[in-house]
């Protein structure tokens, strides 16, 4: 419309211009419309192509490769190639069997129709099928190609001359190993039928269409060939060419190098959309086509309704530009009169508003409900309406929560008491305003009005009302209704609380942005403190400077933003002219001004180095007006960085000057890093190989299955130890194990690279087989050897004490010897299997295994109850061997022997002493008996009746003493042996019998007998042992003295193995320095008492012939005397046999 004031028969150039300029952006919008979806079509068709063409020449990729893989594995197989070398120089039919065997497996995959054997001059010597007796000369050229390459090759597509059928063959050479020579056997063919898989996969397509295809061609001199039969000229297959000048065909295009997307003419002479794709490793191209026609069918109907409704839109724009100029004129002369009374009226408004808004940005110190009532009042004042409310949004728009109410209503309305909330999607008309983001106006609350809901209970009648959205940008912040108007509401009312309220939220915003400030701030303050950086400008006017509090702290100044001394700031820096002229350079030039460099502080705190940044500040005349910059403490971030830098030196060398060859490789396998050693291994520097893929490093007939370990790493396999081949530049293979890692991204699962370390084991794989043949030799001397073998693991303490050790091997010998299966020992620990093990054998073990001396012992096996001789040695740390034999026999001939030995000496002893004493005490008696009897005859002579009778009285004493000694000396020579079998007896029992064989003078004397109960069994000759017992009591009771009450206590206290009898007496005692001579023959202590001093050497010879020991004990003269011996318990004969053998 025009303005007010403006005459009505003016022409609207302005009208005019916009009808125009709106034609020309139908017309052009039209025009860029169809260009774009054109483009379109051609994006989409081409992508489709693409997607066809590289998916199937990948596909064959793939065919050929597999296709080769077999040849190779029947070129690497040396039970084939033996085969048929045996077979073409002898005709062995074996041989022949075999291979056909071979043929017929191959066959049964769909890939192959036939399979050919030929000699070198590419002879049929073998086919499974019979109608095939020769081949054509081009693969006869193959086969002769491949056999001197001796590599696999496809060939090319032929036809066979006995059926004209297409064929390509795989030809795998047969190399024999002949003295380090490859001498060549012949080769394999295996045939293939296009017809099976290569054609049909080459002629789908992935959707319907009636013109598209795929078509494989190659170059055959100066002319394209066409592989495969084409979708519109059947027959086509190695019969149709095209000369390689019509480059407006795609296939030519495609043998002549060019790739990706081509529009020309097809075979047909037909307009086509094309991409060309090579087929990797191959002669072959791919050409995925379509006709241009087919592909734009859908765009051309789709282009006439573009131009018919762009013709459609111009029609109505002229329609519209009409109705619009003569509205105009009618307009111009109603509004005019309006005009000027509205702008008054706005004139006023608007005066009250910016009163409004001047008192709103006063109010600084006023709460957020006290500028709520103050807006609410004026809002009601400028509409002239009772009822006011005001509220805010959520961020979503979803809720709005009423935050003030106008004061006129409080008392009447009793929802005002507290906030409401109100979902947008639940509420009334008046929420119009936000889901529909511009004001509403209502002038008839009464009426029906779609969307109204009423109102809640309690509310004041509304009879008209307004609601205007608040934006801040595009959202909505708050809503501000007013209502009750005497009037109807008018846009001027719409205008004036949009405009009131607008300002309103602009005073909020601000007030909550210098809130936000004043935190900001505060939050940089302490970020400064944190980082430790502080800020600073230097004032050129001035030439003062002035810094932050963190900066003051930073140069050690007292922690108070404000201006700087100059000179002391200039005594910290070490370096003041470089930073001097860095700043003279930014004032002047503009130069960028970063300077590290240290200080030293003015408190006197250690050096930092700090990091300096700053701008230049300038006027708006460009003039230089200040230089504002920032500082950091950085002192802390170079140590570590110099820490860093070492770190990485260190690990540099660390990785060139490793021993062990290092190598790293991109996720795309290509070589990033490679160290010395690695370097020495294959013969190529680091410089040359960067950047190579990995499969140079591989030899050839392994590389396949290289690259397929290498590959696993992608997906984060971890090498442990693999073994792989590697190829150096003078052509040797060197074995190699490798451990890998994976490394990968911050992210965790981005891989960045991998990193592998190896070994050469080439030197230990030769080594490992002469150490197999050397085992081999070595298992048949371990099986046969007659000496036992076996070898242990030493187990020890967390002291690194030895407590046992482990079978680990055994030889039969061993087996046999020991009695102990290897099936029932290896791998358990001895003081498992044979739990009597003795700690010696342990310890002489554990000595062998940890300091590595060897060691030649002899000793006793209580389990296995044998002696053996021990060779122990260590073959390696922790582990001792032994070699032994079983020397039982010969142990227990040496002990029988040494028994005898030292019986003999023991005899021999007793012989001295006995000759001694029967020579001395028999010798008295006899020259008693002499003397007397030379006075006998005397006193014969002289007739003397009572010296007579005195003097044969006298002999006949001595006649009896000489008779009792030599009574008890035969006694004592039987008792050397034990004269009846050992039996099972109760000790009390023989106790008793004594007792009882001696009641008469232990009556005479009035001693009393003591025998403790529950006395232990005992395995002894019952009657010797009587017979000691009967000698000790005896004695006992002889020794009493003058004891009034004298007490013999018998009894056994358990000491160990077998119990320790004693029976003690309350008699005269003796005298400790004589308790080993009371055992001595003929020895007496008393010569006054009654004896022959032999009693207790049989004693003695008695308990020592049951295998026990005795001796006495006293405290002295009159305070009795103990006598303590041990015996067998009721052991069995063979357990005590043992005893004897281990002591």
């Amino acid at each position: 419309m025009p303005p007010a004031g403006v005459p009505p028969d003016k022409p609207p150039y302005g009208l005019i211009v916009a009808m125009l300029l709106l034609f020309l952006a139908i017309l052009l919008g039209g025009a860029l419309l169809y260009q774009a979806q054109e483009e379109q079509i051609t994006s989409q068709v081409t992508r489709d192509l693409t997607g066809i063409a590289s998916l199937k020449a990948g596909q064959i990729a793939a065919w050929r490769e597999d296709r080769l893989f077999d040849a190779r594995v029947l070129s690497s197989s040396p039970f084939l190639i033996e085969g048929v070398d045996e077979y073409l120089r002898d005709g062995d039919m074996e041989s022949r069997e075999k291979i056909l065997g071979r043929f017929r497996e191959m066959n049964t995959s769909s890939h192959y129709q036939n399979v050919i054997l030929v000699d070198p001059d590419g002879e049929v010597r073998l086919s499974l099928d019979p109608g095939v007796a020769t081949i054509t000369p081009d693969v006869r050229g193959k086969v002769a190609e491949s056999v001197m390459t001796r590599a696999p090759l496809l060939t090319d597509f032929h036809r066979f001359f006995q059926t004209g059928q297409i064929h390509t063959s795989v030809i795998a050479p047969l190399m024999l190993d002949r003295d380090g020579q490859k001498i060549p056997v012949g080769a394999v063919i295996l045939s293939i039928d296009p017809e099976e898989f290569l054609y049909p996969y080459i002629q789908t397509w992935p959707v319907p269409s009636e013109t598209a295809e795929t078509l494989l061609v190659m170059r055959e001199g100066d002319h394209v060939l066409f592989l495969n039969d084409l979708r519109h000229q059947p027959g086509s297959a190695l019969n149709l060419t095209i000369p390689l000048t019509q480059s407006e065909v795609p296939a030519v295009m495609a043998v002549l190098g060019t790739t990706g997307t081509f529009s020309g003419k097809d075979y047909r002479g037909t307009d086509v959309i094309s991409v060309l794709e090579p087929i990797p490793g191959s002669p072959w191209f791919m050409v995925a086509k379509v006709d241009t026609a087919e592909a734009y069918a859908t765009w051309r109907t789709r282009s006439g309704l573009i131009i018919a409704l762009v013709i459609g839109t111009l029609a109505g724009a002229i329609v519209v530009t009409g109705l619009l100029w003569q509205r105009r004129q009618k307009y111009y002369y109603r509004s005019l009169f309006a005009a000027e009374a509205s702008r008054r009226e706005y004139e006023e408004q608007d005066r009250e508003r910016m009163g409004v808004l001047l008192r709103l940005y006063e109010m600084e110190s006023a709460t957020e409900q006290e500028l709520a009532d103050f807006v609410l009042e004026a809002a009601g004042r400028m509409t002239r309406s009772p009822l006011a409310f005001l509220g805010v949004m959520t961020p979503d728009e979803s809720v709005f929560e009423i935050t003030a109410w106008s004061k006129s209503v409080m008392k009447d309305c009793s929802v005002a008491a507290a906030p409401l909330h109100f979902p947008v999607a639940r509420a009334g008309i008046w929420a119009e305003a936000v889901r529909q983001r511009k004001p509403q106006v209502v002038n008839d609350y009464a009426a029906p009005i779609p969307g109204k809901k009423g109102l809640p209970p309690g509310h004041v009648p509304v009879s008209r009302f307004v609601s205007v959205p608040i934006f801040d940008g595009a959202q909505i912040v708050m809503v501000c209704a007013v209502a009750n108007k005497d009037a109807d509401y008018t846009q001027a009312d719409v205008d004036n609380l949009t405009l009131l309220m607008q300002g309103v939220w602009n005073h909020i915003r601000k007030r909550t942005a210098d809130t936000a400030l004043r935190e900001s701030e505060a939050r940089l303050i302490m970020a400064q403190e944190i980082g430790h950086v502080g800020g600073w400008e230097y004032d050129l006017a001035t030439g003062t400077i002035w810094g932050s509090a963190e900066a003051a702290r930073i140069y050690g100044l007292p922690p108070v933003a404000g201006e700087f001394p100059i000179d002391q700031i200039e005594a910290c820096i070490g370096e003041r002219e470089r930073v001097h002229q860095a700043l003279v350079d930014l004032i002047a030039d503009g130069r960028e001004y970063n300077l590290e460099f240290a200080i030293n502080p003015v408190d006197g705190t250690p050096q930092k180095m700090i990091l300096s940044i700053a701008r230049l500040k300038k006027d708006a005349g460009g003039n230089p007006l200040k230089v504002v910059g920032v500082i950091q403490d950085i002192t802390q971030r170079r140590t570590a960085e110099d820490a860093l830098r070492e770190t990485n030196d260190y690990l540099q060398n660390l990785f060139n000057y490793a021993n062990v060859p290092i190598i790293v490789w991109d996720p795309q396998f290509r070589i990033t890093r490679f160290n010395h050693a690695f370097e020495r291994l294959t013969g190529r520097s680091e410089a040359e190989v960067l950047g190579s893929p990995l499969a140079l490093l591989f030899p050839e007939e392994s590389r396949a299955s290289s690259l397929n370990q290498i590959q696993r790493t992608v997906a984060g396999e971890r090498w442990e130890t693999v073994e792989i081949p590697i190829l150096t530049v003078s052509g040797e293979v060197r074995i190699v194990l490798w451990n890998s890692a994976t490394i990968y991204a911050l992210d965790t699962t981005t891989m960045v690279a991998t990193i592998a370390q190896g070994q050469d084991i080439t030197d230990r794989k030769m080594a490992e087989d002469a150490v197999r043949k050397s085992e081999e030799k070595y298992r048949e001397l371990f099986v046969n050897v007659t000496a036992a073998f076996a070898l242990h693991e030493i187990i020890c303490d967390d002291a690194g004490i030895p407590v046992d050790y482990r079978f680990l091997m055994v030889n039969p010998a061993f087996e046999a010897m020991t009695g102990l299966s290897a099936a029932d020992i290896i791998n358990r620990a001895v003081l498992e299997v044979l739990p009597g093990t003795e700690p010696y054998w342990i310890e002489t073990y554990g000595r062998v295994a940890l300091s590595g001396q060897p060691e030649l012992f002899e000793n006793f096996s209580r389990d296995l109850k044998k002696w053996y001789e021990v060779r122990a040695y260590r073959p390696k740390q922790g582990q001792f061997a032994t070699v032994f034999t079983d020397i039982t026999d010969r142990k227990d001939m040496e002990m029988q022997r040494e028994k005898l030995i030292a019986e003999l000496e023991l005899k021999n002893a007793e012989l001295e002493r006995f000759t001694y004493t029967v020579s001395h005490d028999l010798k008295s008696p006899l020259i008693t008996i002499k003397g007397f009897a030379g006075l006998l005859e005397g006193d014969a002579q002289n007739d003397d009746p009572l010296l007579l009778k005195n003097d044969v009285s006298r002999i006949i004493t001595a006649a009896d003493t000489m008779q009792a000694l030599l009574s008890d000396l035969l006694e004592l020579a039987r008792v050397g042996k034990i004269s009846n079998p050992p039996q099972k007896m109760a000790f009390g029992t023989i106790a008793r019998e004594a007792v009882d064989l001696l009641a008469m003078p232990l009556a005479e004397r009035g001693v009393t007998v003591e025998i403790a109960p529950d006395l232990p069994d005992v395995f002894v000759d019952h009657a010797r042992i009587r017979e000691v017992m009967i000698n000790l009591i005896e004695n006992a009771a002889k020794f009493s003295g003058a004891q009034e009450h004298p007490v013999i206590r018998i009894g056994a206290e358990q000491g160990g193995a077998d119990p320790v009898f004693f029976v003690a007496d309350n008699g005269i005692g003796i005298n400790p320095r004589y308790l080993d001579r009371i055992f001595n023959l003929f020895e007496r202590l008393d010569v006054t008492a009654p004896g022959t001093g032999i009693g207790l050497p049989i004693v003695r010879k008695i308990i020592e012939a049951h295998g026990g020991r005795i001796w006495a004990e006293s405290e002295g003269e009159g305070k009795g005397a103990v006598f303590r011996f041990t015996l067998p318990g009721a052991g069995s004969s063979g357990e005590r046999e043992d005893a004897t053998h281990a002591d």
